[in-house]
Formats: structure tokens, sequence, C-alpha cells
């Protein structure tokens, strides 16, 4: 079985990558291809070769995108270290910047039309 071409299908550049610890399949870009897994933190992410079988290859209708700049999202993570009374000394906004880690988690959405009958009866 050949994967797809991704940047066709999905209109982006994907590796697909798995995880060896958990088993938990991404599409990730090439430069987070050897990232540590977002699900288990336990190993970092494996490229899959063309014999492996994909369980969706079919890209999404539709596809959240980060609403946020780097700026803002500076700006946000400075003001959250600083409100935290006591904080570790490891709490800076570099610090959690350097953390930070986007993760898609799908979710499937699903129409459907039904027609049912119901009846019930109550008593004591």
């Amino acid at each position: 079985m050949q994967q797809p071409n991704y940047e066709e299908v999905w209109g982006h550049a994907f590796v697909a990558t798995n995880c060896p610890h958990c088993d938990w399949i991404y599409l990730t870009v090439p430069a987070q291809a050897t990232m540590v897994c977002p699900h288990c933190g336990q190993a970092t992410l494996e490229p899959l070769t063309a014999e492996d079988e994909l369980p969706y290859t079919r890209p999404p209708e539709l596809l959240l995108l980060p609403g946020i700049s780097r700026q803002n999202m500076e700006g946000a993570l400075g003001r959250f270290a600083n409100e935290v009374p006591y904080p570790p000394d490891d709490l800076t906004s570099n610090n959690l910047l350097g953390r930070l880690q986007l993760v898609y988690l799908p979710m499937w959405l699903v129409d459907v039309d039904v027609s049912a009958d119901w009846q019930a009866e109550v008593g004591y």
C-alpha cells in the first residue's frame, strides 16, 4: 500500500509518524517529525514507511489553525508567569514558550437524519 501524497490531498506537506511507546499515529510537518510524542511524552516519534497502513488518509473537511500570533502568545505567557504567587525559578515566559507544542486533536462531526417512534407508560 502506498502512502498518499499529503501535500496534494491535504494541502500541506506532512510526514506520517508513530510513537513506538503508545502507538499513536500523527501527521506532522517535516520540521516536527522527530519531536517527543504529545500523547505520552515517553518516546520520540518515528516516521512511518510506505508499508505501514494508516487508518485515516482522507483530508478533513475543516481544519482549525492557530488563531494567536507569537507576539500575543509571548505576552499572554508573560502575564501568566508574572501573576503566579511564589513561582518556581523556571516559571518564565521563555521557558513556557520553549515548551509549547501545537497538537491537532481530531473531532468528527456526523450528519444524520433520524426517524423514530417512541412510546412510554408511567405508573406507580
